[in-house]
C-alpha cells in the first residue's frame, strides 16, 4: 500500500508517535532526538551554524514550515549506504544512522516574483549526508505533496523527485495525525 498515517502529540515534552503501516498495523515509535556535533558524528569538522544563516541577496521565495513531526528509526548503516549515491557519506550519530519521515504542512508558498501564495501539505522520507565527505545535506529517499503545481513546480524548476498524493492534516486537542496516499 501507499498509505501512511502519522499521529503526533502537539506539546513541547517527548512524545512517541505512532505509524500504522500495510494493512493498520500500528506501531509505537520514539523520538529520535539528536544534536550532531564532530565529536558524536562521523568525525567530520564540520560548520553546521553557518548554513542555516540567510544568504546574501534577495531570496527565491518564500515558504512557512506548520506541523512539523520529525519521525526516525535507528537502520543498519550498511543497508542505507548502498542506497544513496557516489560522493555522499552517511551523517551518522554515535555511529548509528536514521531514516526519518516527516510530514508537515507547507504555507504561503510563492516564488518571490509573485503576490499569490497557496498552502499545500508535504511529507518526505529522507536521511542525513555529507557531500564530498565534507558538507552536511538530506538526502531524500520521497517527496510527496498535495499540490500538483507544487509537485511540478519542484520536478521542473529544481529537478526534484516529487510525486503527488491525496493528503490530510486533522487537529485535536493536543494530537496532529497526518495521511499520506501517493496518487
Amino acid at each position: 500500500s501507499n498509505r501512511l498515517t502519522v499521529a503526533a502529540a502537539r506539546t513541547p515534552e517527548v512524545q512517541p508517535g505512532v505509524v500504522a503501516g500495510p494493512g493498520g498495523r500500528r506501531t509505537a515509535v520514539p523520538w529520535a532526538t539528536f544534536l550532531t556535533s564532530r565529536a558524536r558524528t562521523t568525525g567530520v569538522d564540520v560548520d553546521r551554524v553557518s548554513q542555516a544563516l540567510r544568504p546574501e541577496g534577495a531570496n527565491a521565495g518564500t515558504q512557512r514550515w506548520r506541523e512539523l513531526a520529525f519521525l526516525h528509526w535507528e537502520v543498519d548503516a550498511a543497508a542505507l549506504r548502498q542506497q544513496i549515491p557516489a560522493g555522499l557519506t552517511l551523517d551518522t550519530f554515535e555511529g548509528r544512522a536514521f531514516v526519518g519521515v516527516v510530514p508537515f504542512a507547507m504555507e504561503g508558498v510563492r516564488p518571490r516574483w509573485s503576490p499569490i501564495s497557496f498552502d499545500f501539505l508535504e511529507t518526505n522520507v529522507r536521511t542525513y549526508v555529507h557531500k564530498d565527505g565534507r558538507d552536511p545535506a538530506v538526502f531524500f529517499f520521497s517527496l510527496d505533496a498535495a499540490s500538483w503545481l507544487a509537485v511540478q513546480a519542484a520536478r521542473v524548476g529544481w529537478g526534484l523527485p516529487y510525486h503527488h498524493a491525496t493528503m490530510s492534516l486533522t487537529r485535536t486537542d493536543q494530537r496532529v495525525a497526518y495521511e499520506t496516499v501517493r496518487r
